[in-house]
């Protein structure tokens, strides 16, 4: 019998939950950009499309992005049975050379977008990112923000939504918060903004033609390296690059004995 320090079930459920982690995401590592992964640290993308193996997820992280696609599941049934719902969660996907790169991308990218709906007062369509969001206390060190100041949605949120407007062709939408503690609303209006995603395709460009080269991407320092899932390796290599640990950026040290 395994010696365990933790509940049975516990290692059970986090043992499910940290292997699905791991197949989510070797799932980024398909040879395209996504939405999602827009306002990400360029060089974390360029790790994600070198098929690089990210840093651990905690079961507790893991089990928090199972809540999120429960609310997520949620509101789109509330959608339907309300009859606005016009088309569910749908796959976009556009390519070099695919005979469907009706936008003549340069890049690969592909993604799913949560929900088009329709608006019952104008009959115009609207896309819809759904966002599940803890209520966490102000304590300055967390990326989210309290509820109660929660007054304009993410930048990363804005920048996946601008692609998906972009992909899908709908220029108007929301990005649509959920508190998970209480299940109120925020909801913030968005249009297309061709400058915007203009910019995040040139970004996922130059990245693209680092990986074609098979060169390194750039340490990014202006970026916020705590929360990279590439954390452990791009400090590696930043060791390699610089001979310094580069604890600055990643609040730790290494101790390393072999390079």
């Amino acid at each position: 019998m395994v010696n365990l320090d933790v509940h049975w079930l516990e290692h059970t459920l986090n043992t499910y939950l940290q292997n699905k982690a791991s197949k989510n995401a070797a799932r980024k590592h398909d040879g395209y950009f996504h939405p999602s992964q827009a306002g990400k640290c360029a060089r974390s993308l360029w790790y994600t499309f070198k098929g690089f193996v990210g840093d651990p997820v905690s079961g507790s992280t893991q089990r928090a992005f199972e809540e999120g696609n429960s609310i997520h599941n949620l509101f789109e049934k509330l959608f339907a049975d309300i009859g606005i719902l016009y088309k569910k969660e749908g796959h976009i996907e556009e390519a070099p050379g695919n005979l469907f790169n009706r936008l003549n991308l340069n890049i690969p990218i592909r993604g799913s977008f949560d929900a088009i709906v329709i608006n019952p007062y104008n009959k115009n369509l609207y896309l819809v990112e759904l966002k599940s969001h803890k209520d966490v206390k102000d304590n300055g060190n967390s990326y989210a923000k309290p509820w109660n100041k929660l007054e304009a949605p993410y930048i990363d949120h804005v920048y996946q939504w601008q692609l998906y407007s972009f992909l899908t062709d709908i220029k108007k939408g929301v990005i649509f918060y959920i508190n998970k503690n209480t299940l109120q609303y925020k909801i913030f209006d968005l249009n297309q903004d061709m400058e915007i995603i203009n910019k995040l395709i040139e970004k996922f460009e130059d990245i693209y033609t680092y990986v074609n080269n098979n060169k390194t991407y750039p340490f990014q320092p202006d970026e916020n390296h705590i929360w990279c899932p590439y954390k452990n390796q791009c400090q590696l290599d930043y060791l390699k690059e610089t001979g310094e640990d580069g604890k600055q950026f990643f609040k730790r040290s290494l101790h390393i004995t072999n390079r």
